[in-house]
């Protein structure tokens, strides 16, 4: 944490006001199966492991929770990648766009 703040992370208040949420970003099965060619790095692992002790908590005390992953209906939608797994399998209807089923 000192290490944060000597780069000055956190120098200006912004204060919490009100009930505080989680969002999860893109632990969709891309990322976290490994029959996938981005799936199932060592540490995505241990975040996804991580996160799901996070939510259980969460869960259990009515913290808002929002999830949100990446995916394109077309080619056309989707910005330039240079990664081939990512044009080929981030779709709408492509099974690895779907969220694992036991993050929550």
């Amino acid at each position: 944490m000192d290490d944060y703040k000597n780069r000055s992370y956190g120098a200006v208040e912004i204060g919490m006001r009100g009930k505080v949420g989680i969002v999860v970003v893109d632990y969709q099965l891309a990322f976290t199966e490994p029959k996938y060619p981005l799936g199932g790095a060592p540490l995505v692992m241990r975040g996804l492991e991580n996160t799901a002790r996070l939510l259980k908590v969460a869960l259990a005390h009515n913290v808002p929770i929002a999830t949100c992953f990446t995916a394109y209906q077309t080619e056309r939608d989707m910005p330039h990648w240079k990664v081939a797994a990512v044009r080929d399998q981030f779709r709408l209807d492509h099974p690895s766009s779907a969220g694992p089923s036991d993050i929550r």
